[in-house]
């Protein structure tokens, strides 16, 4: 959730009047209006006059509105140049006077705006006062009635990161898985049947050798043979022209 905040700075020359200087600030001083005006009435109307009476931020039930920048201080605590004036950053909450619906939203927005400062300047809760801390004054009176340890207790929750809740995942269904093969036992070494059977694949892959040998030395001697044939044959059939040409007389 987060809160409007609307700049309507007191102009310059309103200084001498209602900021006395610069400041650094130190520490949030929590006021109540005692009337039932909004925040931005409120504003115009400490802007308007010319009494010595100021203060930073007014706090309604829709928005805050800022009158006074939060390095310059402001007429309210009570304690003329003491530490509430000089060095509280002051905000006062709308409807107190009457209370209610709009009170209780006014102080729910006043605490977001806490929490904002706190953050900005790393300040903890121990620098958040009230009115009452510096003058004795009933205030903020609407604030203190419901009780100042609730309101400090709200600014706690709100300054707490919210918790993220994981989502829930649903746990799949459990799958039944197919049985497990059966282990096989070491392979066994290899018997002598299967030597054996080796032997005589080896002693027939040599004798098949041994016999292509021998047929290829046939056919070699074969292929020699009928090369002496052709010789031969030619040999005859110069011989028989010869005869015939030359015919042998008996």
């Amino acid at each position: 959730m987060s809160l409007k905040i609307v700049k309507k700075l007191i102009p310059v020359s309103k200084y001498a009047v209602k900021s006395y200087k610069v400041m650094k600030p130190t520490r949030i001083v929590v006021h109540n209006t005692a009337n039932d005006a909004s925040a931005l009435n409120e504003i115009s109307y400490m802007t308007s006059n010319n009494l010595k009476v100021s203060f930073h931020y007014a706090v309604d039930d829709l928005q805050a509105v800022q009158g006074i920048p939060e390095n310059r201080t402001a007429w309210h605590a009570g304690d003329n140049l003491g530490k509430g004036n000089m060095g509280g950053i002051a905000i006062e909450i709308c409807y107190s006077k009457s209370g209610g619906n709009k009170f209780t939203k006014s102080e729910k927005n006043a605490v977001l705006l806490i929490v904002d400062i706190l953050k900005r300047y790393k300040w903890n809760i121990t620098k958040v006062t009230k009115h009452q801390d510096y003058s004795g004054k009933n205030c903020p009176h609407r604030t203190l009635e419901l009780g100042w340890d609730r309101f400090l207790k709200m600014i706690k929750t709100a300054m707490k990161p919210p918790v993220v809740t994981p989502p829930i995942i649903p746990t799949p269904p459990v799958v039944p898985q197919p049985p497990l093969p059966p282990v096989l036992g070491p392979l066994q070494p290899a018997t002598n049947d299967c030597s054996e059977e080796s032997d005589k694949v080896e002693q027939l892959t040599i004798e098949l050798n041994n016999r292509d040998l021998a047929l290829k030395a046939k056919i070699l001697n074969i292929e020699n043979l009928n090369k002496q044939l052709r010789v031969y044959e030619r040999w005859a059939f110069i011989v028989d022209i010869l005869n015939r040409i030359f015919p042998v007389k008996e």
